[in-house]
């Protein structure tokens, strides 16, 4: 069940955007067209900081299972769904010594699903490790620098302007693995949507009234929210400015204004 989650969202984020270099008058030529090289959230975050390419990895390289392994698997959790510990499950039953570390409440979307009671029992019958409350603040070739989240304790005191009112937070200390999984940032791909935007001047000739955004390409979420947008956009194409949702009724009372650009300051709803 998790390992065929973990492939549906892989698809998924592969599925986005293939950069066409076909002709704009003819608006085709995209089923043929090459992907363009696509940078996982480990790339992005491994560049920046100049490590071993060869001992990180995400999510998806992990999945595609072209990447070796090492024996000490850490997973370096801020996502509240079920990545890390699907793939923490997986790799475990694969073999290998798996620890989690998660600054963030490890699966905590899973109670609205019902899955997390079971989810934790199953991560703790494979003996997977849990730090919780625990991210990095460093990483190096074969180890990461750990802390307590909290550890700066609450006793706060005025120190001067530009200085933290808390202690410094000494709980940092190193944590071994010879292969590091990051479940951590995505950032989306909207190529094809500025590159359709760019050809406007040719729509008219070719029947096409607008290009919309939604989904991953838009922003990086859950696969839900994605089916959503596409669905809300569906439901509202016709409307003046349908890249835009309009206002929901919801049983609170309103408060504010529209967020529509140059809209009106009343709220006004569609039944």
């Amino acid at each position: 069940m998790m390992e065929k989650r973990l492939r549906r969202e892989m698809e998924k984020n592969k599925s986005a955007l293939a950069k066409s270099r076909a002709p704009m008058p003819e608006l085709g030529g995209f089923d043929n067209a090459p992907l363009p090289p696509t940078k996982s959230s480990a790339s992005v975050h491994l560049e920046a900081q100049q490590l071993d390419l060869e001992q990180e990895l995400s999510p998806e390289q992990i999945l595609e299972g072209k990447k070796a392994l090492g024996k000490r698997v850490v997973i370096l959790n801020a996502d509240t769904y079920f990545m890390a510990p699907s793939l923490a499950e997986k790799l475990a039953v694969a073999g290998h010594e798996v620890t989690i570390v998660t600054g963030v409440h490890l699966a905590n979307y899973m109670h609205f699903t019902l899955e997390y009671p079971n989810m934790m029992r199953r991560l703790h019958e494979l003996h997977i490790k849990e730090l919780h409350n625990t991210f990095c603040s460093r990483i190096e070739t074969g180890r990461l620098e750990i802390y307590d989240i909290w550890g700066e304790g609450s006793k706060r005191s005025y120190r001067g302007p530009g200085v933290p009112p808390r202690d410094p937070n000494k709980t940092q200390r190193w944590l071994d693995f010879d292969s590091l999984v990051l479940v951590t940032g995505r950032h989306s791909n909207d190529a094809l949507y500025r590159e359709l935007k760019d050809g406007r001047a040719q729509w008219a000739q070719n029947g096409v009234k607008d290009v919309y955004l939604i989904g991953d390409a838009e922003a990086p979420r859950l696969i839900a929210d994605a089916t959503f947008s596409g669905h809300r956009l569906a439901r509202e194409i016709e409307e003046a400015n349908a890249q835009f949702p309009k206002p929901y009724r919801r049983e609170v009372a309103v408060w504010g204004v529209s967020h529509l650009p140059d809209g009106p300051t009343q709220v006004e709803y569609q039944t």
